[in-house]
């Protein structure tokens, strides 16, 4: 989905607050940066470049071309790489439905970024399972993903549990969850390639983007699970927050 104003705010906090420099960042996707972020673009250059950032900004985020995460990181105190089908600076070709972490950067990295990225890659176990294997101890994972809405726009939309069910197979420490603000309001269209698609037109939709932030706590292999994992779902007290969204998972009633 690339990076907004707010993705960048959340970006620079994340490297002021948890990483050192010198740290290992990782984005699921080569992203690019939204133009209208530029206030928010020269103060997280400010922070990477110090006084070179003037200069970063002019030679790099020229008006008319596409700014790209990657080059905000080139040469500066962090070492950065993307995930991307394609070649690109400071990228590791390579797709996800099929990849494996090679050593060099197995249990390497102190953040990564999921900014709307594995909603469009059909296998979900082994992104999954690849972002796990690229972590180190300690890491954080950012997931900022579609939840609500979003028609059409990739393979996947996630619910809450999913990341609750991930995080308790996998012993990661759940430390932000939250769903926006209902945004990008549209439109089913009738079509003629999809029955039924006429009793939707018209009526008004809204997106929302689900963001889980955690922290892996262990260095054992990936596990997988169901959202009938008895072991899981009973993994915490009753008062515990997430077994009150596992039980309250079926009643979504209109009151």
């Amino acid at each position: 989905m690339g990076y907004s104003t707010g993705a960048l705010q959340q970006l620079h906090s994340f490297i002021s607050t948890r990483i050192p420099a010198g740290g290992r960042i990782l984005d699921i996707g080569s992203q690019d940066i939204n133009a209208d972020a530029i206030s928010e673009l020269c103060s997280l250059a400010a922070k990477l470049h110090g006084e070179r950032a003037e200069a970063v900004i002019a030679e790099r985020f020229r008006t008319g071309y596409t700014w790209k995460v990657a080059d905000l990181f080139k040469d500066s105190a962090y070492y950065y790489r993307c995930v991307d089908l394609y070649p690109g600076n400071l990228t590791i070709q390579a797709d996800l439905n099929t990849f494996i972490v090679p050593d060099e950067h197995r249990s390497t990295y102190d953040l990564i970024i999921n900014q709307g990225s594995t909603e469009h890659i059909l296998d979900q176990v082994n992104s999954f399972r690849c972002i796990h294997d690229f972590a180190k101890v300690g890491c954080t994972f950012w997931h900022s993903v579609p939840a609500i809405g979003y028609y059409n726009h990739s393979l996947f939309n996630y619910h809450p549990l999913f990341f609750v069910f991930l995080a308790r197979a996998n012993a990661y420490c759940i430390e932000v969850a939250g769903l926006s603000t209902p945004h990008f309001e549209f439109t089913i269209p009738a079509s003629d390639a999809l029955r039924g698609t006429e009793a939707w037109n018209g009526i008004r939709q809204l997106s929302g983007i689900l963001t889980f932030v955690m922290r892996k706590t262990s260095d054992r292999p990936f596990q997988l699970f169901t959202d009938y994992d008895r072991g899981i779902m009973n993994a915490a007290d009753e008062n515990d927050t997430w077994s009150q969204m596992v039980a309250n998972r079926y009643d979504l009633r209109v009151r």
